[in-house]
């Protein structure tokens, strides 16, 4: 199974109004029992803090920045999500995410900025290892399942609640990641930048007041990007 992503760097307000429609929640296998959504505050508030100290040319990694990193699902449906199967772990009570009724939930996650050159090109990274390195993070990413017929026929034989889908664009849980994704791109252009020369043009999305402070982002200034 494969990945779909919108990757995008917008000021914190922007991203408020982009989360009206929708409601974040944690999909890990020990949720506490009374758990039943995380206000989007939340994210916002971490959202912030990572975005202040971008502004201020601070570079940001899983390592000493994790607590700001945190994943979330979203859905606009809150109550087709399903927690279940309590349990004991480390002696306090939880239960466990089991899935939503809308189908696999589109969940935001960081992405790192990486650069190289090779034959007078200039290719860009957005993804890193867990095992090896998850540093110079730029922003975060909404990510949703690309999967074959294949995989979808794997689906309703296995069930998961997830019947007669030919594609992720069955599930209804698709129409959120669209909503958002969608919004994103509407209200922000692609981060274009050369380099020695070389012009490039990104995945990633980035509005208006963020192109006018993006060179001061570390991943973007130590590696003398002249944005354009």
């Amino acid at each position: 199974m494969g990945f779909q992503s919108v990757l995008f760097v917008v000021t914190p307000d922007e991203l408020e109004n982009a989360l009206i429609p929708f409601t974040l929640y944690i999909a890990n296998a020990h949720v506490p029992v009374n758990y039943s959504f995380t206000p989007k505050s939340i994210f916002l508030n971490n959202y912030r803090e990572m975005y202040g100290k971008l502004c201020r040319g601070e570079k940001i990694d899983h390592y000493k920045d994790y607590k700001l990193l945190k994943y979330f699902d979203i859905t606009t449906d809150i109550s087709t999500v399903r927690f279940g199967k309590n349990h004991f772990y480390n002696g306090d009570e939880f239960k466990s995410y089991i899935g939503s009724e809308r189908g696999y939930a589109p969940y935001f996650s960081p992405f790192i900025f990486d650069i190289y050159t090779e034959n007078n090109k200039i290719y860009v990274s957005t993804t890193g290892s867990w095992a090896v390195s998850y540093t110079d993070i730029m922003g975060f990413q909404l990510s949703f399942p690309k999967i074959t017929k294949n995989e979808a026929r794997l689906y309703n034989e296995d069930g998961h609640g997830l019947y007669n889908i030919e594609s992720e664009k069955d599930w209804d849980s698709y129409n959120d990641y669209m909503l958002f994704r969608n919004y994103i791109m509407k209200h922000t252009s692609s981060f274009r930048f050369s380099l020695n020369g070389i012009e490039k043009k990104t995945s990633i999305r980035i509005s208006e007041d963020v192109k006018a402070v993006i060179s001061n982002f570390d991943c973007v200034k130590k590696n003398n990007l002249v944005v354009l």
